[in-house]
This record gives structure tokens, sequence and C-alpha cells, in this order.
């Protein structure tokens, strides 16, 4: 029996003990012995060269562990004593010595650690590194006082790893070796500051703004300490298969972490830059168009990709990637709003359990949503109620509030939240779990059983799911508040809840709460809210029932859904601070254009429109008032025909008309983009459709362009820069009379009228030709000067079919 030194993490650096001229393709093990053929830890192949690539090696931890070596009776490798006394080449028990032999090497390492790891590792467990627990209460520091404090956090914990890394990779690690013991004792030693620096964390209760970036570092910072506890445990493990699955665990721990701190820093950057909580309100409403401009990282962005933005912030949640663009792009908000406050992780953990639990309501009891149309309503309601509940607060904060009207209103938002969005949110949660449960009343969802639930019921399942959604709702704050129990002190409140029997108070519970205290309880319950929606709504939006996707299809927005809607989208082009008036069948949208969307983004404005007759059908024209810029008024009858995509000649009228007057080369090239190309492209369409010449076919080419003949007449646009544009217009009409003399011979007995009419097409058709020929080189003649800007006009070719 020999030693055999094996490096447990291969890695081409220049620390002693931690280069290997060899290393196993299965567990990347460095082995230094040349007469070696297999790894003597797996039994797989030894290969020249470096385990890996530069970036992954300076994300490894070295750690060199000496086992016993034997030589296999059966295949003759040299192979490490492992716990089942198998062989890892050949797969063959060992006889003799090497069935009942200890590894010595093993031995002294567990005598020597043994104990100390496993106090280590009870500690880590009493600390919360697992499923850290976060204080509700205790002192705050200051924004800035915080800020310092993670900054130092983050420092220490680099600090801390990089003695990690170098004391575990300082020496072999062989227990008989006196040069080992006081590297074991500085490792140790760091690990206990890595707990304690996790534990400095969890005790503490943030300031609101940074309440999610605090329990994101400090969830990380738990993963990697656990990650080097792992690491380390490997010196105590019983053979190098457990050895291995040590160090995998921990170097699997450390990365994910090292890729969370990587996120921090820009996650940081983000919150300072976010605007001031003024800012996201419009009046008494919440500024939409201002949290999707946030949301979209402040530029121009197509509702398609803003869509994937939420896709991607929120992929951890079941169903988020599933969802149609216009439901995603809901969630938009709770991708900002959630940023400062809400905790990802007890999010992701909290919607992952609930569509759980309604999944398996779906799979086990067919048909336990009785109502569709009432849960629609009820989770509607509920969402409704979350968004008007943060705009009495948003409300509140623009004035100058008194600190106790401020306390005071938090409390009773607090028990509003309660009663509201948690009783019509979690009531769907509630008669799932009763349906999967077989509880023989209120196990479906009907309009009596959904409008019977009380919020204590919800909270009372939620405490029975337990895991993430213990301590979800604090029903004492909601229960003081809400009979006259909550009383604001000179240094917090005081809550005070009673039960009363026969008129006899019974029983009596009284607790103290600082202002940040209050604050953070608030913040528990918006992110007990949020994850409830999280849960909820892309389980709902994504229901494979029928009768649950017409339920949902059926909902009509309030007058007040409808403005926020076109904020939001509005947002996404960089229009903001808009406000909307009405009168009768017009309405007026005012608005500021921010500089990044100025140049590049003016046409998504009327994308805008289309979206806004969308909404209200009772308005029949929109004026579009943007600072320096003259108004612009559109009618409904200037909409596109079905699909804009269909009908891209309507979008180039629209388009145009919102440009306006444009500097010379500007003008030309827009004439060119919106309205010349996309004209021929429909006359070249309509001869298409006339052939082969039959009487339906004819008719219908030439009703097309009759058709935009007359929404070109009633358009309201700047006088054209180029012939051009005219010429267009007049080879429209007369490709419309050419093919209805044409549809009058094909039906007729003149074989030469026939002919002739089809050469009078036929000449038209080469026109066309010859003007798209001229509007293609005219357009690369502007597009070739530097001077000629046009919205959009990079993006947008005239040479290749479509104009859009």
């Amino acid at each position: 029996m020999t030693n055999d030194t094996a490096g447990l993490t291969h890695s081409e650096g220049d620390q002693e003990h931690a280069t290997h001229e060899r290393h196993c393709s299965s567990c990347r093990c460095g082995q230094n012995d040349p007469e070696l053929r297999r790894c003597p830890l797996c039994g797989g192949e030894l290969i020249v060269g470096q385990s890996s690539s530069s970036s992954e090696q300076g994300a490894q931890i070295s750690l060199s562990l000496v086992f016993a070596r034997i030589i296999c009776e059966q295949c003759g490798q040299a192979v490490a004593l492992r716990h089942d006394r198998r062989c890892v080449v050949c797969g063959e028990a060992h006889r003799g010595e090497a069935a009942t032999a200890r590894d010595p090497a093993v031995q002294a390492r567990r005598a020597a650690f043994k104990r100390r790891l496993l106090q280590l590792a009870q500690r880590a467990v009493a600390t919360g590194l697992g499923d850290p627990k976060f204080a509700r209460k205790g002192a705050t520091l200051s924004l800035t006082e915080h800020l310092g404090l993670i900054r130092q956090s983050i420092a220490r914990h680099q600090d801390l790893s990089d003695a990690l890394r170098k004391d575990l990779a300082a020496v072999h690690w062989d227990a008989r070796e006196p040069e080992c013991i006081p590297f074991f004792h500085r490792v140790v030693g760091e690990l206990d500051q890595q707990i304690d620096l996790v534990a400095d964390l969890l005790g503490r209760v943030p300031p609101v703004d940074l309440r999610a970036p605090h329990r994101i570092l400090a969830r990380a910072l738990a993963e990697a300490a656990r990650g080097y506890l792992s690491m380390t445990m490997a010196l105590v493990a019983t053979d190098p298969e457990a050895a291995l699955a040590r160090r995998d665990e921990g170097q699997a721990l450390i990365t994910e972490a090292a890729a969370i701190l990587e996120r921090f820093s820009p996650l940081l950057q983000r919150i300072a830059k976010a605007p001031p909580d003024s800012a996201w309100m419009a009046h008494d409403v919440l500024d939409f168009a201002t949290v999707a401009w946030e949301g979209v990282g402040n530029r121009p962005t197509s509702i398609s990709a803003a869509a994937d933005v939420v896709r991607s912030a929120l992929s951890m949640i079941p169903g988020i990637p599933l969802l149609h663009d216009a439901y995603a792009l809901q969630l938009l908000p709770a991708t900002v709003f959630g940023l400062r406050v809400a905790d990802p992780t007890l999010l992701a953990k909290r919607a992952v359990l609930i569509r759980s639990l309604l999944d398996e309501a779906d799979g086990t009891v067919a048909g336990w949503i009785g109502d569709p149309s009432e849960l629609t309503e009820r989770i509607s309601v509920g969402v409704r109620a979350v968004i008007e509940l943060a705009e009495r607060v948003g409300f509140a904060s623009l004035g100058a509030q008194s600190r106790r009207m401020m306390l005071q209103l938090l409390i009773n938002v607090y028990g509003s939240l309660v009663e509201g969005p948690v009783r019509d949110l979690g009531g769907a949660l509630v008669i799932a779990i009763r349906a999967r449960r077989g509880d023989q009343r209120n196990a479906s969802y009907e309009r009596m059983a959904a409008r019977g639930i009380q919020a204590g019921d919800v909270v009372q399942e939620l405490g029975r799911i337990g895991g993430p959604w213990d301590h979800a709702v604090d029903l004492l704050i909601r229960n003081a508040g809400a009979h006259s129990g909550a009383t604001i002190t000179d240094t917090g409140v005081r809550l005070t809840q009673q039960s009363i029997k026969a008129g006899v108070l019974v029983d009596e519970k009284t607790v103290e709460l600082t202002d940040a205290e209050v604050v953070e309880e608030f913040a528990c319950l918006q992110e007990t809210v949020l994850a409830l929606q999280l849960g909820i709504f892309p389980w709902l939006m994504t229901h494979a029932d029928p009768k649950v996707a017409a339920a949902v299809a059926s909902v009509q927005p309030t007058e007040r859904e409808r403005e926020a809607i076109i904020r939001l989208l509005a947002g996404l082009g960089g229009l903001l601070d808009v406000e909307f008036q009405q009168h009768g069948s017009a309405l007026r949208l005012n608005g500021r254009l921010v500089e990044a969307a100025k140049i590049q983004e003016l046409p998504k404005v009327p994308s805008l429109v289309a979206a806004i007759f969308g909404a209200w059908k009772s308005i029949d024209e929109v004026t579009v008032a943007l600072e320096s810029r003259e108004p612009v008024t559109f009618f409904r009858h200037e909409l596109p025909n079905g699909n804009p995509a269909d009908d891209l000649p309507a979008v180039g009228l629209i388009t145009r008309k919102w440009l306006g007057e444009l500097p010379s080369n500007a003008a030309r090239l827009a004439d060119l983009v919106y309205l010349v190309k996309p004209q021929l492209n429909v006359i070249v369409g309509a001869l298409s459709e006339s052939l082969p010449p039959n009487d339906a076919g004819l008719n219908a080419a030439e009703t097309r362009l009759r058709v935009l003949a007359e929404r070109i007449d009633r358009a309201e646009l700047p006088p054209p820069t180029t012939g051009l544009v005219n010429e267009t217009h007049r080879l429209i009409r007369q490709t419309a009379r050419a093919l209805a003399r044409f549809r009058e011979a094909v039906s007729g007995p003149d074989k030469a009228l026939r002919v002739s009419r089809a050469r009078a097409v036929g000449a038209l058709a080469l026109q066309v030709q010859n003007a798209d020929q001229r509007a293609v080189m005219k357009w690369k003649e502007l597009t070739s000067k530097a001077s000629a800007q046009v919205p959009n006009a990079s993006a947008t070719r005239v040479d290749g079919g479509s104009a859009a």
C-alpha cells in the first residue's frame, strides 16, 4: 500500500503542490505519477494539458489530498481505496489485505480535523446559511451608512475568499505532516469569520430602499460560505468518491455566489440612478410611462423586446416564459418596483410553491374552477387594488406629510392589502388546496365560495404551506389597525390586539415597533402580495381550459386601466409626462419625448395612436401634442385595415403625417420610405393578384387600388418633396382603371379588345417597375449623404420589398 497525492481541483498555477503534468478527463483531478495509466480516484483517463480554460481556473480552488493506493489484483491498475472496496477501473471487489485495510491518510485527517469541522458545520446550520432568516426587528442604519456596510462586507468577503483559496492550496493535506495543522487552524478561522459576516447581515434591518440588495448580498455570501465549508469538509471524507462529491458541491456554490456578486454592482448602480419616488406618480396615479422607461433601461424598446425583458428578469417564475407579449408586458412594473424591495429568491420560491399547488389541483380535480368568470374578476379586482393602494401611498409621499400621518397611512394600507389583494388573489389558492385535499365543502371556485373566503383563511393556508411562506402576513397589524388599536408614539407604533367574547375582554396582546420596523413589515407584505401575483397571474393567463381562456379574453379594462396601458406603451418609446384630455369622441394626449428617443424613435408614436384607438372604442380622433412639436390629429378611418403588417401603406401615411415638415433630404427620404415604396408595392401586389385574369381576381385588385387611392386623397400630408409621390398616386388610379377595363374585356366576346387592354395593363406594369427602380436609386443616393437624417431610415430599406 502506497500514498497518492491527488489535487482534487486541477489548476495550472504557480502555487506549490498545485501543478500536475496530467489530469483526469472525468473528475479533473491532477496526477503527477508518470507510471499511472488511469486516475486512481475515479478510474478516468489521464490526459496531458490544461484541465480547464484560464477563466475557469481562476474560479477553481486547488486542494491536494493524500489517499492510500493499492494495486488491483484483477486489472493491475494502481487505485485509491474506496469505501465500497471495489476497483474504480474494473469494478471488481478487492481481496486480501485491500478488502479490510483502512486508509491511514483518511484516518489521520478525520482524527485531526473532523470534530472541529463538525462544530463549524453545526454553527453554519444554526446561523441559517442554507436557508437564511432575515431580521424584521432592530436598529436601522441610514442609507449612506448601509451602503458603506454593503461595500465593507463585499471587500471583507473578497479578502476572506482570497485567504481561503491560498491556504487550502498551500499544503498536501496529510494530517500526519506537522505543517498541515497550522494551515487547518487558519482555514477554520477564516470560515468562522465568513459565517460571522453572514450572521451580521442577517441580523440587520436595512433601509427599505436597499432591502432587496441587502438580501441578495446576504444570500450570496451565505452560499459562498457554504461552498468553502463543503470544500473544506472534503478533508474528512471517508474515501475519494465522497471527497470529489464535497469538492463539486463546494465549487458549484462558490461559482454561483461569484456570479451573483458579479451582477451586484450593476444592480446598485441601477438603484442609485433610479428616479426619485416622486417620479413614479402622475398626480394621483402611478406614472406607468416612467415605470416602463425605467424597466427597459431608458432605451426606446418595442413591445416584444420589452416582453422579453420581463421573461428574462422573471424566468425563475413558472409560466412566465410562456406568456404572450401583452400579458408579459403587464408584469414590467414588477421588475421595477421590486428592484429595491423584494427578495428575488424568496419571490421565486413562493411563486414556485403556489404554481405547483395550482397545477396539482388542475391535474387531480377536473373542473374545480366552476366559474371562470368569477375567478378572472376576483384576480382582476385584486391586481387593481394593489395598484390603487400603491397610488394612495405614492400620492401621500408627494406632499408634506408628517411622520405620524405616514405611519398611520401605512397601517391603514396594510389592512387594506390584507383584506383586498391577499384575500382576492389568495382565494384561488385556498380553493385549489381544498379541491386537491378532497374537501367536501367550498372546494369548487364558485361565486359564493370565492366571496366567502376571509383573509384569515388565506393566511392560515399560507402558514400550512410553510417554508418560504412562513410569516407572510402579520394579522396583528391588520387587526390593530382595523379596531383602532394602533397608537403612534414618539419612537414608533404601539399595536394592540384585543379578543372580546360575549362583550368581555378575554385576551389582549400588545407589540411595539419602531418606524423602521413598521416600514419593514409593510415591505414584507408587499413582497407577499407580489409573490401571489407572480404565482397566480401566469397560471391564469396560460390556463389550458378553454372556458378559463375565454373568461380571460372577455375582461374589459376600466377607464383608469386604459390610461395606464397607454402610459406603459408610451414609456417604451421614451414618451413621458403623459396626460389625457377627453372631449366627447376626441382625445388629446400631451407628453414629452426624452432626448434619447427624439431622433431614433419618432415613428413609434403612430403605433401608440393605434393602441389608443384600440383601447377606446368611443374615440374617433386623437391629437398628439408633444413639447417643441406642433400637435398632430389622427382619425380612426386612417388606421390600417386589420393587421398593420398587412396594410403598410396606411402605416406609411400615418407615419409620414406624424413626421410632418422635415429638412429637404430627410423629407425626400421620408416620402420614399413611407409613401412611394409601400404604395408601389401595393400596385405590384394587385397586378399579381389579377393573374391569371378572371372576374373575381381583377375585381379584388381594382377594389384594393381604389380604396388606397381614396385613403391617399383624404390623407393630410406635408407637400411632396419628390415627383415620385404624385407619380405613384397617378399610377395607382391608372392601374385601377386599366384593371376595370381589362375585367370588362375578359368577360366580353371581343378577343382583340382583351389583348389590347392586357397590353395596357402590361405597359403600366413597366411604368411601375421603372418608378420602383428610380425610387431605389434615389434612396441610395440620399442615404449615402452624411447629412441625410430620417428617423429609422438606417433600419428601413426601399430596395428589398417592404417599406416598414
